[in-house]
């Protein structure tokens, strides 16, 4: 049986809170989604290097000169008027993405113009729940450096939940990174592959 409306908002909101109060230790994520409360830990190296190395190429395709902005760790609320936070490992936002925080230092879905996760302890969430949360709430590209499974994935156009398109690049390939930014990565260097 499913619960009304408001007593669904109600314990939605009550998660978030308890979630953003927890006193974990410092370089801890705390992340809300599907209702459940999600602890990550530090990076890596090799997961902090692959982010360097993708931010690296994004501003070189002219972040700057588009008016957007490359950033790590920024919050995102998952649906406007509901209760759930993710925070992706790096994203490209909309130049004047300060203009529409929300709160708990997070922004809404249509200030992200792409994120991207590289995999660690929590593969299963950033390659499943993340996928719907994303396309759900319009996210036009969420690049996924898989390290569990030794590939990168590249999805767009999102419709009702869903990617419509996935493209899928193994070691040797170039990564075609789509949208406002268009630039192309090796595959190497996004998985850390020495």
């Amino acid at each position: 049986m499913a619960l009304p409306v408001a007593e669904a908002q109600d314990i939605e909101e009550a998660v978030l809170e308890v979630a953003v109060e927890l006193d974990v230790p410092e370089g801890y994520r705390v992340q809300v989604l599907d209702g459940r409360i999600i602890v990550t830990p530090p990076p890596d190296g090799g997961h902090a290097v692959a982010l360097s190395e993708l931010m690296l190429a994004l501003l070189t395709a002219g972040a700057e000169e588009n008016g957007q902005h490359v950033v790590q760790g920024l919050g995102m609320h998952l649906r406007p008027g509901q209760k759930g936070l993710v925070i992706p490992d790096l994203a490209v936002l909309d130049g004047d993405f300060r203009d529409h925080q929300l709160s708990y230092n997070c922004y809404p879905p249509t200030v992200f113009r792409l994120v991207a996760e590289v995999t660690s302890s929590n593969w299963r969430d950033d390659t499943g729940s993340k996928v719907t949360a994303y396309a759900t709430v319009g996210v036009p590209v969420y690049l996924i450096a898989d390290r569990e499974h030794g590939k990168v994935l590249v999805l767009t156009r999102p419709h009702e939940g869903a990617y419509q398109s996935t493209a899928e690049y193994l070691p040797g390939d170039k990564v075609e990174i789509p949208g406002d930014l268009p630039c192309q990565v090796a595959v190497e260097k996004l998985l850390q592959i020495r």
